[in-house]
């Protein structure tokens, strides 16, 4: 790979840390969460990136959790998580002399990520030609519902829209309740993910040349593999296919049960014996009783489960060769021995404020590499004198930002 030579000076944050990816310079256009997680992974790995947001800020500063339930835009509890390890400038693209400025950031960028809708960008004049023209090796990265191109590209929607509109209704839900959703932006984080790898790619290449990478968020969801996809071709007509599981069916499918300090998953998926085992455990007859009915097998496992807890059941299974796991806390997590060992979760100090928010930390580790030094900037426009002062005169930054350029 060969990183841009970035006009502005690299921040002392970008010489600690994990190594991966430093020299890249990367611009984060990005709002709410595919974006900004896209870039988050990048500068997990080294990269330097800078977010760009409109004076107003990001909308997922307006959003919670928040220290206390109590709104700031100090500490805003999704974006404090999201936007660790990257610096952070305002410019409003909708000027004329916002978009100035941006583009002399382009200049020096190697890629750019930005996550609106594909009329949005070139309808400010910032079109991929137009960035191109700029910098003619710029990636870049856009992430949308349903791509670039084709009839619904600039259709709002919502994350249970794109995956329900894409087929992705079977076994989605308990009847005979509604389909319903991933967890808590599952898609955005996946379509993020994905956009990240992508780029690596690109910023992969040799003899690299502009590229526009076209992220659909409907076609990563279609692209993972099922056998609802491949069901409905071969077996089943369409109005056949989704069989969401009756009530009694999802209990003894997923085995959620109540213990002594919380929850625990039981699955015994074809270990039935193996299940039998676990419930007769140190009983003076280790006979099983006979159930007649599934109902009466679920019945006895709760009972059995309220009597011990989670560390007790997870042992016992682990015995007989049970899948069995508890349902955890964040609290939990947190004190895992397992993510401890591996030193998962990171804790990040907000700038200007006594908050310390514990936050995952990257999804895979390069052995052998420096662990990244987690680091987090909320205050807006935090680093409009650092940057903005380096492209143009300083003494000007005050009138920018009182005509609401930056």
């Amino acid at each position: 790979m060969s990183p841009s030579q970035p006009s502005l000076e690299q921040p002392p944050a970008a010489e600690a840390g994990a190594t991966a990816l430093r020299g890249f310079r990367i611009l984060d256009l990005g709002h709410r969460r595919a974006g900004p997680y896209a870039a988050k992974l990048l500068a997990d790995y080294g990269a330097e990136v800078i977010k760009i947001e409109p004076p107003r800020g990001d909308a997922q500063r307006r959003l919670g959790p928040f220290p206390s339930d109590v709104p700031t835009r100090k500490v805003p509890g999704e974006f404090l998580s999201l936007n660790t390890n990257r610096r952070n400038v305002t410019c409003n693209l909708k000027s004329k002399a916002g978009r100035r400025l941006f583009l002399d950031l382009v200049r020096s960028a190697d890629a750019l990520i930005e996550n609106y809708r594909p009329c949005v960008l070139p309808n400010l004049g910032l079109s991929p030609a137009a960035l191109w023209q700029t910098n003619p090796r710029l990636i870049i990265t856009s992430i949308t519902n349903f791509g670039q191109t084709g009839p619904s590209r600039n259709d709002p929607t919502s994350e249970l829209g794109v995956l329900m509109s894409g087929g992705n209704r079977q076994d989605m839900g308990i009847s005979p309740l509604r389909p319903i959703r991933y967890a808590h932006g599952t898609i955005s984080y996946l379509a993020g993910a994905t956009a990240a790898g992508v780029t690596l790619a690109a910023l992969n290449q040799h003899n690299r040349s502009g590229t526009h990478i076209d992220i659909s968020i409907q076609e990563i969801l279609l692209g993972v593999p099922s056998r609802f996809w491949l069901l409905e071709q071969f077996q089943a007509p369409a109005d056949q296919v989704f069989l969401p599981l009756q009530r009694g069916e999802a209990r003894r499918a997923f085995t959620y049960y109540q213990c002594a300090d919380g929850h625990v998953c039981i699955s015994p998926g074809l270990g039935l014996p193996g299940l039998l085992a676990m419930l007769t455990e140190g009983e003076a007859d280790p006979t099983p009783p006979a159930f007649q009915t599934p109902d009466e097998l679920d019945a006895h496992v709760a009972a059995w489960a309220i009597t011990r807890d989670r560390r007790q059941i997870v042992e016992i299974g682990q015995r007989h060769h049970v899948m069995v796991a508890p349902v955890n806390t964040i609290a939990d997590l947190i004190d895992e021995p397992a993510y401890v060992e591996r030193n998962f979760f990171r804790q990040v100090k907000a700038r200007n404020t006594n908050t310390i928010a514990t936050v995952p930390g990257p999804p895979a580790k390069l052995l052998g590499d420096s662990p990244p030094q987690y680091r987090v900037t909320t205050t807006l426009g935090g680093e409009n004198a650092e940057i903005w002062g380096g492209l143009t005169n300083r003494t000007r930054l005050p009138a920018l930002r009182r005509a609401g350029i930056v």
